[in-house]
């Protein structure tokens, strides 16, 4: 009995211990400089404001603390007080049980941020930064970032990665804090893996702390902020490698983070065969547009002449372009922040692109309804090898607190070889462009803070690009409107363009009480020179060059000088008024000797933006503002154009320079912690003059537009957006409906004749997504776009052409088990393309998880399971000889394996 005894006396204070233990909370209260804070007063309340306290306890003179927690059925929040510091309020969770916790409480500022907390702490809101806990949304089968965004509330992402957060567009992802990546932040989120990350922090009126005026102006972007578990120096990544036995594809991807005190880095890499084109998973828009960084930002567009030619790729709307091309894709990236010293930043990109991928159709018709049996064969293709490089850097160097010095380059490398392949009537045609882009950025900031309001930023930048494009044009049939003859069947074009531009720019800005204050005095010049020729290759292989005159007309120098004042006031907390005016001097030299046309402008642009914070979760804002619409580089080295073979005209064209107006209104409700709900809406409408339309007399070359001014017609652009999100807390769901109705007119010149062209659209999406839990979700969504194109030619005949499209789209999370997963995607589009027949296609992606272990795992793709059908469209040109029905992507069966590190 006496041992008995005795061990019962041994064992209470650790069964005691364990009793207060499950039901109590441990931890240590500090300051952002994680210095302890003693006597803070620890609640465990039934509200998260106001409630009835339940348990109290004191920090001791360490900050620490320990409080008992009742056991009771309703929600009880945690809350930590001391005076001259918020209030820190936190759901209590089995979190925060049977761990030790370090709170960090903040001291008071002027305007006390708000504190969200819902029940499931997945969504937390202080002030201007909204944070979702990875943890909450995260399934275990994301394969990037941007799987993972996807699932948060607020976010769309389109099929390059760039986002928007309830209608603001996002500027740049930062790793823990740093910007790496600026607005190519789509190759982050599309190739990088979740392994490591800990919250996703969306930062509203975000101020860029590595640069020196950021202290004294207040931040105008949002970004996304990626956090990752604090275990010291971090390594994090994914390596995949999978292959297609039957289709013999691969498919590979790497991820690798790497986070320090001082460095920071990120290397991805991607090579598949299975229709992801590197371009879009870079995330570049269109085949022609270059990298861009945010830590280069230049204070006036430094824009480069464009590839004069394209063949364009074939999509319907609603659909995934990974749907459609068969291709041999990869991509190389690394990004390098240094930290060397407290005074010294030092960044470093460069990223290798490569794609090779294809369109094709065949078909064979026979018809049986002659006296003689005819067989068509139709064929059609689109091919492309595009390469890019792109690299990026920046030093900057804190000379002491009142000085820094910035240094930037660009440098970018783009090859791009098109082919196009066609039979019309049973006779080929062949279109081939082979385009180049080099250019190289440069420019050096210097910033001087001259007192505690003011500031002086110095600028200058310098860009040196070539364009060149050649053009094989090869049709054997007779082509009266383009006077192509037997004996000239084969157009060939030399063209490259050499441009230079030097700017030199001066900021003063002054702060002060409410008042924000910037002038600014730029100055530009572009020179753009011709540096070769064009020419025609007849049957005999004999070439003709173009007149000389074709080179003198195409010479451009363009001059800019620029004096703009801005005053933004903030009268209240609810009220801010932003006024600028800018006085703008343009002119303009095109053509050389005889050829030579001169204009110049001085035009006055004021505009105003108002913003009115009607409550805390609601946002009005009004804007509009006068616009001048100048001719584009473009537009004047399209001033003159062929009526012949080898005969050269300039047309009507001058230079033209008018002003046109803008005005917007954007309104928002966020609130997806309280009331649940997130409501945006937004127009935008701007009236601008047609100096230039179009005068389209022949198949689309970049030598066979005529640019006629007009001056009584303007372009009329209406765009429109209504997005809406309700948490559905009853389900754990989301529901998002977005409308986007826009409308555009514009004029062009047809033969000499006035024509009125007109396009609407509207697209409208309903989804349904839910956060239920890991084992079982749903994420579905019916989109419906719809869009007409009219055009009236004055006196002769009215063209109108329609199409639509029908989408349902629904994936389904399943996990088996604890280490099975099966993901189902099945999307069924209607497509109806302008004017031809109605096509019904089937998508269905089946995939197998199989984790090996918490590092390993195991997949099995099953994609485009039904797509065995094609589709059809129609670019409305009579001139336009190729056969468009193209044949989607085929069946892919691929095996995986990855490893997490």
């Amino acid at each position: 009995m006496l041992r008995i005894l005795s061990l019962l006396i041994v064992l209470f204070p650790i069964f005691a211990f364990s009793q207060v233990t499950n039901k109590s909370i441990n931890g240590i209260v500090v300051n952002p400089k994680l210095e302890p804070i003693a006597n803070a007063t620890v609640k465990i309340v039934t509200s998260d404001t106001d409630g009835v306290v339940k348990k109290f306890a004191f920090t001791n003179t360490e900050g620490k603390f320990l409080v008992t927690v009742p056991t009771v059925t309703y929600p009880i929040y945690l809350q930590i007080s001391f005076v001259g510091y918020e209030t820190y309020n936190l759901l209590v969770t089995d979190s925060l049980i049977n761990a030790p916790k370090q709170f960090i409480i903040t001291p008071l500022s002027k305007e006390l941020p708000e504190v969200h907390v819902i029940a499931d702490r997945s969504i937390t809101k202080r002030g201007d930064t909204t944070s979702f806990k990875v943890a909450a949304f995260a399934k275990g089968n994301e394969s990037n970032i941007a799987d993972l965004l996807k699932k948060l509330p607020g976010f769309h992402i389109d099929e390059t990665g760039s986002m928007t957060f309830n209608g603001k567009y996002i500027s740049a992802v930062l790793v823990e804090d740093d910007d790496l990546f600026g607005r190519s932040y789509g190759n982050l989120i599309n190739n990088a893996s979740t392994n490591g990350l800990d919250k996703v922090e969306v930062i509203e009126h975000y101020k860029n702390t590595s640069k020196l005026e950021s202290s004294l102006v207040g931040g105008d972007q949002t970004v996304v902020n990626l956090k990752y578990k604090k275990i010291g120096l971090r390594n994090f990544g994914e390596a995949q490698i999978g292959y297609a036995p039957k289709s013999n594809l691969i498919n590979a991807k790497l991820s690798n983070t790497t986070l320090s005190k001082r460095v920071k880095g990120v290397t991805l890499g991607n090579k598949n065969q299975i229709g992801f084109i590197a371009q879009k998973l870079y995330g570049l828009s269109s085949e022609n547009s270059a990298s861009y960084n945010n830590n280069i930002q230049y204070p006036t567009r430094i824009d480069n002449i464009t590839t004069p030619i394209g063949i364009y790729n074939l999509e319907p709307m609603n659909i995934n372009s990974s749907r459609i091309f068969d291709n041999n894709s990869q991509l190389i990236s690394s990004n390098l922040l240094i930290k060397p010293a407290k005074k010294i930043l030092f960044k470093n990109n460069y990223a290798f692109l490569q794609d090779n991928f294809l369109q094709r159709y065949n078909n064979t018709t026979t018809y049986l309804n002659t006296v003689i049996s005819t067989i068509v064969n139709e064929q059609s293709s689109i091919q492309k090898k595009n390469q890019y490089f792109f690299s990026e850097g920046e030093l900057s160097f804190n000379w002491n607190k009142h000085h820094q010095t910035r240094a930037y380059y660009f440098v970018r490398n783009n090859n791009n070889q098109h082919i196009g392949n066609g039979f019309f009537q049973n006779n080929p045609l062949q279109q081939q462009i082979n385009n180049t882009t080099k250019q190289v950025n440069a420019m050096l900031t210097h910033v001087m803070v001259l007192n505690a309001t003011s500031y002086l930023n110095l600028n200058y930048a310098y860009q040196n690009s070539t364009n060149s494009s050649n053009y094989m044009f090869n049709n054997p049939l007779l082509d009266t409107v383009f006077k192509i003859t037997n004996a000239s069947k084969q157009l060939v074009q030399n063209l490259a363009y050499h441009q230079k531009t030097h700017y030199i720019g001066a900021t003063w800005f002054k702060k002060l009480k409410r008042t924000q204050i910037n002038i600014t005095y730029s100055s530009t010049f572009k020179n753009v020179t011709p540096t070769s020729d064009a020419s025609v290759v007849d049957n005999n292989n004999a070439a003709s060059l173009l007149p000389n005159e074709f080179l003198l007309k195409q010479q451009i120098d363009y001059n800019e000088n620029e004096l703009a004042l801005n005053v933004e006031n903030e009268f209240s907390r609810k009220l801010k008024i932003d006024v600028s005016t800018k006085i703008k001097h343009v002119q303009y030299n095109h053509g050389v000797l005889d050829n030579r046309i001169t204009n110049d402008k001085t035009v006055v642009l004021p505009s105003v933006n108002v913003g009115y914070n009607i409550t805390t979760t609601q946002f009005i804002m009004l804007n509009g503002s006068l616009n001048v619409e100048l001719p584009r580089l473009d537009q004047l080295n399209k001033a003159s154009y062929f009526t012949g073979i080898n005969a050269i005209s300039s047309g009507t064209n001058t230079v033209n320079i008018q002003r046109g107006y803008e005005l917007g209104m954007y309104y928002r409700f966020y609130d997806p912690t309280g009331k649940k709900i997130i409501l945006n809406i937004s127009a935008n409408y701007n009236k601008s003059p047609n100096i230039y339309n179009s005068n389209f007399t022949g198949r689309g070359l970049y030598a066979f537009y005529n640019l006629e001014p007009f001056y009584n017609n303007n372009v009329n652009n209406l765009y429109s957006q209504i997005e809406i999100e309700k948490n559905l807390v009853a389900l754990k769901s989301w529901l998002k409906l977005k409308i986007n109705p826009n409308y555009h007119q514009s004029f062009s010149n047809t033969n000499d004749v006035l024509t009125t062209n007109t396009s609407t659209s509207v697209k409208t999406e309903l989804r349904f997504s839910t956060n239920w839990n890991k084992w079982f979700n749903i994420n579905t969504a019916v989109a419906y776009a719809t869009s007409k194109q009219q055009s009236i030619v004055k006196g002769l005949f009215d063209n109108s052409f329609t199409s639509q499209d029908w989408l349902t789209n629904t994936t389904i999370e399943l996990k088996l088990h604890k280490k099975w997963f099966l993901d189902i995607q099945h999307d069924y589009l209607t497509n109806q393309s302008y004017n031809q027949p109605l096509r019904h296609i089937q998508f269905l992606d089946v995939k197998f998880r199989y984790n090996i272990s918490t590092k390993m795992h195991a997949n099995l793709l099953l994609r485009n399971m039904l797509n065995t059908d094609g589709f059809s469209t129609n670019n409305a040109s009579s001139t336009q000889n190729v056969v468009q029905n193209f044949a989607l992507t085929p069946f892919v069966g691929l095996f995986s394996l990855g490893y997490k590190f």
